[in-house]
């Protein structure tokens, strides 16, 4: 997505007008829509007056789209493409290329973009309605439709949302990041804040999958995202009325010394956003601009109250209001009460804390062989991975309820052991490898 797909190959790529876009999207989707049971676009963003691309999402493929003989095996490609990022069928994109009468394709993946000739009419009405001549000839013109493949109908209205109205997300993700909140092209989960520092994606334990819930947990209508909007000053302010918003972030973001500071202001729905709160910022050219932006958090030392923007029930105005600050923690809280998460969450917490004591307890012995001279390093780390392997396995039960001298009578014992396999007298453990090591094992 995006309207390059076709940059490096000589096509003329025009811009469509609002009129030329409706319409095309309007043809182009009857036409998907004999292929596909759900076809739709995200959401545009208000007040566009120009579109490079035309963007389809479309999922659960019909019996239209397959040859009797070839239904099955297609069926599992097509399906599968957006949920394993496997390349999407060739036959199909062919089908959907004859379908839209394209010239031209890329490379058949999940999102496959088709060059498609635009007709007298539709130049007549793009953005400009004249056509590159190369040696006296009229070049021909194209638009670019890009068709994403989702996996699920409710997979293709969770990534309509995602890149709904231009940018929106990127605003809304941001607030929820500061929360511990984080929304993929699937779902949206809480992160683990003890494991997030570590494995940010094993962090994750998801909530749910689901558009409406998510506009509801983050207190937004679902039924005014799903009416639009006139102009991005009305976007602003929807966000704005987001009940994970604060100033105070905001502010802090725009004039933070850091690289984030330089990637928003890359960003037009971002830039935009900071200027309608009167926080402009300044794009500097540095690394990828579809980087995620990082969030730090919040510190305990911040103000107990920040201000927010909320609906008076009356009438119907944004006002601003003085609220208690709403915490990462009391987000986790309510988070796993509301979606029914908690037991999935505690679970991934034990298990990530058996593993971390695993790998300690493995390192603990292996510094205890290597530094004891038993072996050489590269023995020392074969026979600390057989442990962890074997506490991985249910052995050694013991070891997660050990205080620091029980855990080196442990090490020792299985020091023991491995010179008995290896018919050589035993000797003494270093107490400086526990000393070292053996905090952090019986600690977690």
């Amino acid at each position: 997505m995006g309207g390059s797909a076709f940059a490096k190959h000589g096509l003329t790529m025009l811009r469509l007008s609002p009129r030329a876009y409706t319409r095309l999207k309007a043809h182009h989707r009857n036409l998907l829509s004999t292929l596909y049971a759900h076809v739709t676009t995200p959401p545009e963003a208000p007040g566009k007056t120009s579109h490079g691309d035309i963007d389809f999402l479309v999922a659960d493929p019909l019996p239209s789209l397959f040859n009797p003989d070839a239904k099955q095996s297609v069926r599992s490609n097509v399906n599968g493409a957006g949920h394993t990022g496997k390349l999407m069928d060739r036959r199909t994109v062919e089908i959907i290329k004859s379908t839209f009468g394209a010239d031209f394709t890329t490379v058949p993946e999940t999102t496959t973009s088709y060059a498609v000739p635009l007709t007298d009419e539709d130049v007549g009405d793009t953005e400009t309605n004249t056509t590159q001549h190369t040696n006296g000839k009229k070049e021909k013109p194209y638009v670019q439709i890009d068709v994403h493949v989702c996996p699920s109908a409710e997979n293709m209205h969770w990534m309509a949302f995602k890149h709904s109205y231009g940018d929106m997300w990127s605003l809304l993700g941001m607030m929820a990041r500061a929360k511990g909140l984080v929304a993929d092209e699937e779902r949206l989960s809480v992160r683990v804040e003890e494991i997030e520092g570590r494995n940010r994606e094993l962090a994750k334990v998801e909530l749910t999958r689901d558009v409406g819930e998510t506009l509801r947990f983050f207190g937004l209508d679902e039924e005014v995202y799903h009416r639009g909007f006139k102009d991005l000053n009305e976007v602003y302010k929807y966000v704005e009325g987001c009940r994970f918003y604060s100033r105070v972030y905001f502010r802090k973001k725009a004039y933070r010394n850091c690289r984030d500071n330089k990637k928003l202001g890359k960003r037009d729905m971002m830039k935009g956003f900071f200027g309608y709160l009167g926080l402009p910022v300044e794009a500097e050219d540095v690394g990828e601009e579809n980087e995620e932006l990082e969030d730090e958090g919040e510190s305990e030392d911040e103000d107990e109250e920040e201000e927010v923007v909320e609906t008076e029930e009356e009438t119907g105005l944004m006002v601003k209001r003085m609220r208690p600050k709403l915490r990462r923690e009391m987000v986790l809280e309510e988070a796993l009460e509301k979606f029914g998460k908690r037991k999935e969450y505690e679970e991934k917490v034990r298990l990530w804390r058996r593993d971390v004591k695993i790998e300690a307890v493995g390192k603990i012995f292996t510094d205890a062989l290597f530094e004891g001279e038993h072996c050489s390093l590269n023995s020392a780390r074969n026979r600390g991975g057989k442990l962890r392997k074997e506490i991985r396995k249910g052995e050694h039960e013991e070891v997660f309820e050990m205080d620091e001298r029980e855990l080196k009578a442990f090490v020792e014992r299985q020091i023991e052991r491995y010179l008995k396999d290896i018919q050589v007298q035993p000797t003494k453990i270093p107490k400086n490898v526990v000393a070292e090591d053996a905090g952090q094992a019986t600690l977690l």
